[in-house]
């Protein structure tokens, strides 16, 4: 298999096992295996170029990653984002049902790269001994995660002091420690090597006025002669 792309396509590489050279939510590239990362200096982003070598490469993708496609086609624009993702469905692609799951056939060698694991389940296995492991690229797509009070809440007040506490500095501490990147600047992370603020494209919301058209064209490109 050869694999040979835009890697401003993707957000985040990991690789495990030769891996030389070289990070955020999704639209990773992660890898598992005799693979090399080509930086072409001094040609910039656009010239990167990620190069797999082996009798039995699979490209992983998860099945679930809607959100990356939207994001991607808006920020590549429709025409060349669908004509990467019709060349990203070309590499004997294999699609795993979720991003953990993802992470750890990876790290047991089912396939040897996934585009879309996320870089903090990738650090975690690494302190667990996992040969895998990550670089950033461009765009990295960063999922929202908000809080939200019902409007018929019986106890709206302590839900209130709830939320506070999540935004506040102890409550994002919590969340950091899991690995995870918060929106405080004020609260450490537990894998400093994630904190990509260049290079991260937060998920455009309003895409999900046009769930029907993205879902439709994601099934087709993705899901083409599957049931």
């Amino acid at each position: 298999m050869f694999v040979e792309e835009d890697c401003r396509s993707f957000g985040v590489f990991a690789a495990g096992g030769d891996f030389g050279g070289g990070r955020g939510e999704s639209g990773f590239l992660v890898g598992n295996g005799g693979l090399w990362w080509n930086d072409a200096q001094g040609r910039g982003r656009r010239e990167q170029r990620v190069r797999f070598f082996g009798d039995n490469a699979v490209l992983a993708f998860d099945s679930k990653d809607m959100e990356w496609f939207a994001n991607m086609l808006k920020i590549m624009g429709e025409e060349k984002g669908m004509e990467f993702m019709e060349k990203l469905v070309r590499q004997d692609l294999r699609l795993v049902s979720g991003h953990s799951l993802g992470a750890q056939l990876l790290a047991a060698g089912e396939f040897y790269i996934h585009v879309g694991v996320f870089p903090f389940r990738v650090e975690l296995m690494k302190e667990d001994g996992a040969p895998i492991d990550w670089v950033p690229l461009d765009p990295v797509i960063a999922y929202a995660k908000p809080a939200s009070l019902s409007a018929k809440a019986p106890h709206p007040n302590a839900a209130k002091l709830l939320v506070n506490f999540l935004f506040s500095k102890e409550g994002q501490g919590v969340i950091a420690k899991f690995g995870r990147i918060t929106t405080r600047s004020d609260v450490p992370a537990r894998f400093p090597k994630m904190r990509i603020a260049d290079k991260v494209h937060p998920s455009d919301i309003s895409l999900a006025e046009d769930f029907a058209k993205y879902n439709k064209k994601f099934r087709k490109t993705f899901f083409k002669g599957k049931r």
